[in-house]
């Protein structure tokens, strides 16, 4: 079998480059490489959603439901208008066995709908 690829980070200082590979990795199955690179965005840029949910969304795959909620509940709020960010967090509250908030959540209004952060949670 042959190894995996390296996934190099040409500015180790851009929290942009940390959140694409963390979606690689989490992609191509490395779900705690994923966390690692998506925790590390997170740092370098605290105000943005999208590492956030990326991060919610490998937490999922680990089973890490609690921590996956706080957070998706991080993401909703740095971008309560985003769309994506709304039904994965109103999906894993479902999940979870809390349905009013869930709907609660998926109630949010999304002025400008967001396609930034991808759905995995639906698909766990």
């Amino acid at each position: 079998m042959d190894a995996p690829p390296s996934l190099a980070v040409v500015d180790p200082d851009s929290a942009s480059a940390w959140n694409i590979r963390g979606v690689i990795q989490l992609e191509l199955g490395r779900i705690e490489a994923a966390i690692e690179d998506l925790r590390r965005s997170a740092r370098l840029d605290p105000d943005a959603a999208l590492p956030q949910c990326n991060l919610g969304n490998a937490l999922v795959k680990l089973g890490r439901m609690e921590e996956a909620l706080v957070v998706y509940a991080k993401a909703a709020t740095l971008a309560p208008a985003s769309q994506s960010v709304q039904l994965n967090h109103a999906a894993l509250l479902f999940k979870s066995g809390r349905p009013e908030a869930g709907i609660r959540c998926g109630r949010r209004p999304a002025a400008h709908a967001s396609r930034a952060c991808y759905p995995h949670i639906l698909r766990a």
